[in-house]
């Protein structure tokens, strides 16, 4: 599931949502948003999320876990913090 932003006109694609066995997020942060510092990781610190994604695209991403893991509060924390870091 694409999810969307509005920042100066436009609305580019800010996460893409894939719930399969495993909860998996992907970030595509806008140049000048350090996600690294939000939370976000690579592939190589989520490698379940490589099942979801090709290794590049998107370059950052987090492994949520499976059914009963997922942290909802702090992953919400984690989209909101993006989003208002993105504009």
């Amino acid at each position: 599931m694409p999810f969307y932003g509005r920042t100066g006109g436009s609305a580019p694609l800010l996460f893409g949502l894939a719930c399969g066995d495993r909860l998996s997020i992907g970030c595509f942060a806008p140049d000048g948003v350090d996600a690294a510092s939000l939370g976000w990781g690579t592939v190589a610190e989520h490698p379940g999320s490589a099942s979801v994604w090709r290794d590049d695209d998107p370059v950052w991403r987090v492994d949520a876990g499976g059914s009963g893991e997922p942290e909802g509060r702090a992953l919400a924390e984690m989209l909101v913090a993006t989003a208002r870091a993105a504009g």
